[in-house]
């Protein structure tokens, strides 16, 4: 019997299952999604733009132009004042945003991270993403410490009324039972998030897990005037205020902002840090407009890192 032939052959077998592996988990990365390893968009991004009828010359920057252009909402509209209405020439719209990343739960691929990071949003959101925290924790991920990267953007009555507040209707979002509040209403996103924890039944090990609230303050604009942070300028300030040593992050968002922030994080942060965003499926309420928005923010942030590449 020929050893050498069969260990030959069984060593080849393993490293084309390990090649395999190692090539779907790149396909899975979010940061492949809108465009390759070499910064070309791909298939799924280019079925969108054909879909939207936005005309382009293949170029990431001519991508990028045309999608600030036509999908981003106007300057200093928050995304449920969006009312845009697109129109597509595609019959399964649905499928184009799946294909995309946009739409299903994204899950992290580790038990261990040295942080976790819980973007800052409306209370809905929150409540989604804390829940999908909690959901993690039960399931076995462990972290050393929590960052909610927020700030002190005022808080929207249509939206983030004393009603939607106080009381909680999400079905997924764990309460105390029983809960009541005392005190005085949050005013502010992070004084928003502190109100949410303080209602969310969190499991008793996690509570002692030590929560850095990264309360940003809001930026002052070049004509003078003040708008709210955005996950940029809380990442700033994080870096600022504790000059973190670096490590494993996992982010936690929900859909469909979990590729655009991810983006977000990658392009801020030191290259030192080993970054992952997850989250939950998409809520119910998420249309078309939001999406397009999202992603065209994804594609800014991807054409910023290609211009970086490029300098390096």
């Amino acid at each position: 019997m020929n050893y050498y032939a069969i260990l030959t052959i069984t060593l080849s077998i393993v490293l084309q299952s390990c090649c395999n592996e190692m090539e779907n988990g790149m396909e899975k990365k979010l940061s492949h999604v809108v465009v390759d390893e070499h910064y070309n968009p791909t298939q799924a991004l280019l079925n969108i733009l054909q879909a939207t009828n936005i005309k382009h010359d293949g170029t990431l920057f001519n991508i990028f132009t045309e999608t600030q252009k036509w999908w981003l909402r106007p300057s200093g509209q928050e995304r449920w004042e969006n009312q845009t209405v697109f129109t597509f020439n595609h019959n399964n719209v649905s499928q184009l945003f799946e294909d995309l990343a946009l739409v299903h739960e994204i899950e992290p691929s580790n038990q261990h991270y040295n942080y976790v990071i819980l973007l800052g949003a409306t209370v809905e959101s929150v409540r989604n993403r804390l829940a999908y925290l909690i959901t993690l924790w039960n399931n076995g991920v462990r972290f050393d410490s929590i960052i909610i990267l927020t700030g002190q953007r005022p808080l929207d009555p249509t939206i983030e009324s004393p009603e939607l507040l106080l009381h909680n209707n999400s079905t997924t979002f764990p309460c105390k039972p029983n809960w009541q509040f005392n005190g005085q209403l949050p005013r502010t996103e992070t004084e928003m998030i502190k109100l949410v924890f303080d209602q969310a039944d969190i499991p008793t090990e996690l509570k002692n897990i030590p929560v850095y609230f990264i309360d940003t303050p809001m930026q002052l604009t070049e004509n003078g005037a003040l708008r709210r942070p955005n996950t940029l300028d809380t990442i700033k300030e994080w870096l600022k205020l504790y000059n973190p040593p670096t490590g494993s992050i996992l982010a936690i968002s929900n859909q469909p902002f979990v590729g655009y922030q991810d983006a977000v994080l990658r392009y801020y942060l030191p290259k030192s840090f080993v970054i992952e965003t997850v989250g939950s499926d998409c809520l119910t309420n998420q249309n078309s407009t939001t999406m397009l928005d999202s992603l065209a923010r994804w594609i800014y942030c991807e054409y910023q890192m290609y211009k970086k590449a490029l300098m390096a």
